[in-house]
C-alpha cells in the first residue's frame, strides 16, 4: 500500500533477526524493520510494525500513492512474522492516493489483536529495482473516518500514523550493508512522506 508519516527521523541499519538478509529503514527508536526475502526470484517485503498496538487501536487502514499500489500483490498480514493470512486491502481512489478498506478484530478475516503487527506482500517483477516504495498503516481506536474515507486522525481517536519504506532488491545481502546510497534513499523516502503527509491532511 506508500512513506515516514508522523515520524520524526528515519535512519538505516541492518536487521537480522528474520532468515531473510535486509536493510533496515527505522523510523523510530523501536527499531522496526522491513526485511526481504527473493526465494523463487521475486521480491516479498516483510514490514514490522512493533508501534501498532491492535487490542487499543484495532481498526487499521493501508493508504498508499496510486503509482506505488500498482506494484504489489499476495498481501498478507500476521502477529508474528512467520505465519500470514491473507486479505484484499480494497482499495479505493482517494485523491491521489488509494485508500484501503478498515479492518477490525471483527472483521473477516479478522486483524491480530496487540503487537507486533507484520504485513508481507509481494513486488511485481516489473516494479522498478532498488527503487523505493512505501505505505502507510493508519490506525484509530473508534474506527470513525473523515469526508475522504480515512480513518480519523484527531488525537482523542489515539490515531497513529505508520510509515515502512521499502524496494524490490535482486540480492538481499547488498541490501543488508548499509551505505550512503541506502541512507539517501532513507532521506527521498522520508521526504516524499512529507508530500504524502501534506496531501492527506488537504484531503482531510
Amino acid at each position: 500500500m506508500a512513506g515516514a508519516l508522523g515520524c520524526s527521523a528515519v535512519s538505516a541499519s541492518v536487521f537480522a533477526s528474520m532468515p531473510a538478509q535486509a536493510a533496515c529503514l527505522t523510523s523510530n527508536a523501536q527499531n522496526n524493520c522491513t526485511t526481504y526475502d527473493t526465494t523463487g526470484g521475486t521480491t516479498r517485503a516483510i514490514l514490522e510494525y512493533t508501534d501498532v498496538n491492535l487490542s487499543q487501536n484495532n481498526n487499521w487502514q493501508i493508504t498508499a500513492s496510486t503509482a506505488t499500489v500498482a506494484n504489489f500483490s499476495n498481501w498478507e498480514y500476521g502477529s508474528n512474522g512467520t505465519t500470514w493470512t491473507s486479505f484484499n486491502p480494497g482499495f479505493v481512489t482517494s485523491g491521489a492516493f488509494q485508500a484501503g478498506s478498515i479492518f477490525n478484530t471483527g472483521s473477516t478475516p479478522s486483524a491480530p489483536a496487540g503487537n507486533p503487527f507484520f504485513i508481507r506482500v509481494t513486488l511485481s517483477n516489473t516494479a522498478t529495482l532498488d527503487a523505493g516504495y512505501q505505505f502507510l498503516v493508519r490506525t484509530n481506536s473508534n474506527g470513525l473516518t473523515n469526508t475522504n474515507g480515512l480513518l480519523d486522525d484527531d488525537a482523542a481517536n489515539n490515531f497513529s500514523g505508520l510509515t515502512r519504506s521499502f524496494k524490490r532488491v535482486n540480492d538481499p545481502s547488498t541490501a543488508a550493508t548499509p551505505g550512503p546510497l541506502p541512507l539517501m534513499g532513507a532521506a527521498a523516502a522520508f521526504g516524499y512522506s512529507r508530500k504524502i503527509r501534506k496531501a492527506i491532511r488537504a484531503a482531510g
